[in-house]
């Protein structure tokens, strides 16, 4: 299950498994969390445009759908 951390004028952030997901208005990153909470994968994503807003991505074999409302 996806839960929303924060929400933010252009983007959501949403923590998902090891993943922190972001959801841009244009492109999606899933930025790999570590121990202190220190960042040290960041990979960008061509989201697929479900509806406004909406994206559907993979991430290691892992599939998201991501809802910017």
């Amino acid at each position: 299950m996806k839960r929303k951390l924060q929400n933010f004028s252009l983007h959501q952030v949403y923590i998902l498994g090891n993943f922190i997901l972001i959801a841009h208005e244009t492109i999606l990153m899933a930025l790999s969390r570590r121990v202190d909470g220190a960042i040290k994968h960041r990979i960008k994503l061509k989201p697929i445009v479900l509806h406004a807003k909406t994206y559907c991505f993979e991430v290691k074999n892992r599939h998201f759908t991501i809802s910017n409302k």
